[in-house]
């Protein structure tokens, strides 16, 4: 998923896009620059002499004004070896580049996910954690989607599947106290009769929370169902 959300148009997050940089320009256009600039390939129309020509002859004078207020060290530039396309290719490569690094998208990321989970959270109440996982890891090396047994199910996003289900189980509805002994096979006179434990084991279908709520038991039931949120498009259909 996170492959998806670079592969989001930079206007999309809220970026002002200069005139002079493609305005569907990506997330992972810029990281890319960043890391190998725009002569590596990953912003071409700065380093085509035609492209970089005309959109020089149309934004020169905002580039130059964006060069001066962004870039610190002097521009080297010997005349007699520059023609005008160098030129263009040279100055826009340099604006693009400094550009693409003013745009930390890890930042971006995290406050895009703070602003889902708080529409998340209100949706979904009291059905939805989540425990603490850095937005720049959703899809990487976290998992996020539903947990659900007996009639209930659960969003949650956490560092695996095991944590996630641990989760779920604090969420959900401990059993009754009345309903306790059938978690623990025996009947209510049985259990009555424990004086200040009860039996230790419970039988299959019943989870203890690590939180303790309640009773502290939860019938999760014979099943546990999970669907994974892998793309943007079922994370879009979840926030509805």
């Amino acid at each position: 998923m996170k492959s998806e959300l670079l592969q989001e148009e930079a206007c999309e997050y809220g970026i002002d896009v200069p005139k002079w940089i493609e305005q569907d320009v990506t997330l992972y256009d810029l990281d890319a620059i960043n890391y190998g600039g725009c002569a590596s390939g990953a912003y071409m129309p700065a380093v085509t002499y035609y492209n970089a020509q005309q959109t020089m002859a149309e934004h020169g004078d905002t580039v130059l004004e964006f060069i001066a207020d962004t870039i610190c060290d002097e521009m080297v530039l010997n005349p007699h070896d520059t023609t005008w396309g160098g030129f263009c290719v040279h100055v826009l490569s340099r604006a693009v580049e400094a550009f693409a690094a003013s745009v930390d998208t890890d930042d971006l990321l995290v406050e895009w996910g703070e602003s889902l989970d708080d529409r998340l959270s209100s949706k979904y109440g009291d059905r939805y954690e989540n425990d603490w996982i850095d937005w720049t890891d959703v899809g990487e090396s976290s998992w996020f989607g539903w947990v659900g047994f007996d009639s209930e199910s659960y969003l949650v996003h956490a560092d695996s599947f095991e944590s996630a289900y641990e989760i779920a189980v604090d969420l959900a509805d401990t059993v009754p106290a009345g309903e306790l002994h059938e978690a623990y096979g025996i009947t209510a006179e049985q259990l009555a009769a424990y004086d200040s434990f009860a039996p230790v084991n419970l039988v299959e279908g019943y989870e203890y929370q690590s939180n303790s709520t309640g009773t502290g038991v939860v019938f999760t039931g014979y099943h546990t169902t999970c669907e994974e949120i892998k793309t943007l498009e079922q994370l879009e259909e979840v926030v509805g």
